[in-house]
């Protein structure tokens, strides 16, 4: 009933407002004071309607001292609920405060208000302006969480996802600031609890001077950052603090706080790098024997990036399988309207992912089943991609085909900057988006460099070959060119390209065939979906190399092949007839 009220308060046209964000903690502040009234800890009393005597009456809220034990043991959650609150009705209509104040106290007086369920809408109505992930990620990640007792959500955007949690159980979060409706959320509902703190650096709430542990977790960590030395200091004995990256840190802090059911949300890096901390941080998490599954999303949901989402369930129970869900095919995926600053893509099929996670539902198309022991003493690899690879298939032409990643067919050399130094005598020329023409053939580049002793081994790891295909990863995002046959011994790529170069005893006949795929519309869509929404269009390597290129026949090879001869030739024959009408138009104004 309560989200009733909430919504039929907040329409939503009152979005494009510019007093909607206050209107929104102006609502939180009824809302607390509704309960707090009932609580006896306000005085019971008519809610004003004008500005003079509301702001009056939250000034004299936030001056009261409140007992240290009624706002989850942190005075500082009363003072930022109540924090310029005399405030807010300045910046609203006084007929929408008028309408405000008359809903909440009907409501109230005909008992009509479910606290618990309160912070909740208020949140999902201020969402929108605040977080840009799917929603449907938090629907997937509390489904599969556990219900019921204590929830650990260690930080905002986890709160966020994972607010519905406190229906069912007691919700606690961490949280390097606090805002308003957050602290108004404590007030409304005694389920919430919100400190101030950091999950791996600075953690809170603690319990006979320990830290306190929870049943479940819902943990998001949308990015991988990487700590200073001697920047993490556990004093909890938690964490390997060799360790410096943040995301394993994460996982880690996780584990020790949540004893029964932990779902966590990462970008992943641990899984796809193959340093020694990465392979001893995986050989630890089985050791664990609490791992579940591990789901790979689709790339895309992650606002301004194009890395794939990896979910991992861990659980209570010991157990010696676990499963590899492969998500991340267009199947799961959903165009949305875009919005500035939302994810490109929302996710798909959700009911899909959670029977993957019972052995009688599961499809061996995307999910697979593992013995931990097995992946312990072998390769390690926990990307669920690796092991759906053989019924991996993309569209091409209205029908699904078989394919492989990029990095199994080709050599990925990323180019560097060269430094030119003009009293140096060795000369290159580097090759740059310019000289692509629009055929997709590199010409006969007219930029000069020279390279002094420092910088020669650099630039001849970059020298070009024939044949070899050129990706624009920066800039021009996206754009493919090919060497030709006359190639000069001295063309170097610069550093906006990588060059792909074929790999020998790959199925691939020649490059020619990949140039072709990735210039088709196909492989253009594929390139764009992995292009970042930044103000520089970029393309990461990782992303690059999990591209999927279709496993043609040698019969649809030497087609592609041919194709791309008469192309060429069409092109040539374009470019002909256009310098001819240039000529001729230069001629009638010399005449002239």
């Amino acid at each position: 009933m309560s989200r009733d009220i909430v919504n039929a308060l907040v329409p939503g046209t009152l979005q494009s407002k510019n007093w909607y964000q206050a209107y929104l903690i102006l609502l939180g502040q009824l809302f607390a004071w509704a309960r707090l009234s009932e609580l006896e800890f306000l005085p019971e009393r008519e809610l004003p309607d004008k500005h003079s005597e509301l702001e009056q009456l939250f000034r004299e809220i936030g001056q009261r001292k409140v007992p240290e034990t009624f706002a989850n043991r942190d005075q500082r959650i009363w003072q930022i609920a109540w924090q310029q609150g005399d405030e807010l009705p300045e910046q609203i209509p006084v007929d929408e405060i008028t309408r405000a104040c008359h809903s909440v106290m009907t409501a109230k007086r005909h008992n009509l208000l479910k606290y618990n369920e309160i912070p909740l809408a208020l949140h999902h109505r201020f969402r929108p302006h605040s977080f840009a992930l799917p929603e449907a990620i938090g629907g997937l990640l509390q489904a599969l969480s556990g219900s019921g007792g204590s929830c650990y959500l260690p930080n905002v955007d986890s709160f966020i996802l994972g607010a519905d949690l406190a229906l069912t159980g007691q919700v606690y979060s961490e949280q390097s600031s606090i805002s308003k409706l957050d602290a108004l959320s404590v007030l409304i509902n005694p389920d919430i609890h919100i400190a101030q703190g950091h999950p791996v650096l600075e953690p809170a709430f603690f319990e006979s001077g320990q830290l306190q542990k929870f049943d479940h977790g819902v943990g998001l960590l949308t990015a991988d950052r990487r700590y200073k030395v001697n920047e993490v200091r556990d004093i909890f004995q938690r964490l390997d603090t060799r360790v410096r990256n943040e995301e394993m840190l994460f996982i880690r802090h996780m584990f020790w706080r949540c004893s029964e059911q932990v779902v966590i949300a990462v970008s992943g890096g641990f899984l796809q790098k193959n340093t020694e901390h990465h392979i001893a941080f995986r050989r630890w998490l089985l050791k664990q024997n609490r791992l579940h599954a591990i789901i790979k999303l689709p790339k895309g949901l992650l606002p301004g990036r194009a890395t794939p989402l990896y979910v991992l369930v861990a659980k209570r129970q010991v157990t010696n399988n676990m499963h590899l869900i492969d998500a991340s095919s267009d199947y799961f995926k959903a165009t949305p309207v875009r919005k500035k600053g939302a994810a490109r893509i929302q996710l798909n099929n959700v009911d899909v992912i959670l029977e993957q996670m019972n052995e009688e539902t599961a499809s061996p198309r995307f999910s697979k089943k593992v013995d931990k022991r097995q992946l312990i003493q072998g390769s390690v690899i926990l990307d669920p991609g690796h092991y759906c690879a053989d019924t991996r298939r993309i569209d091409l032409l209205g029908k699904p085909v078989a394919a492989t990643h990029l990095e199994s067919l080709v050599d990925i050399i990323r180019a560097q900057a060269l430094r030119d130094n003009n009293l140096e005598k060795q000369t290159f020329l580097e090759v740059t988006a310019n000289d692509i023409n629009e055929a997709g053939e590199v010409e006969h580049p007219e930029k000069e460099i020279h390279v002094d002793e420092k910088g020669l081994k650099r630039a001849k790891q970059q020298l070009l070959r024939p044949g070899d295909v050129l990706v624009v990863i920066k800039g021009q995002a996206g754009r493919i060119a090919i060497v030709p046959d006359v190639c000069g011994l001295n063309w170097v790529a610069n550093q906006s390209f990588v060059i792909l170069r074929l790999k020998q005893n790959t199925y691939l006949n020649s490059s020619i065939v990949l140039f072709r795929f990735l210039r088709s519309q196909t492989g253009k869509i594929l390139l764009d979906s992995i292009c970042t929404e930044s103000q520089v269009p970029f393309i990461h390597g990782n992303d690059l190399k999990q591209l999927p290129v279709p496993e043609w026949s040698s019969f649809e090879q030497q087609q592609a092949e041919q194709s791309h001869r008469e192309i060429l030739k069409l092109y040539a024959q374009v470019r002909f007839i256009r310098d001819k009408a240039r000529m001729i138009e230069n001629e009638l104004l010399k005449e002239a």
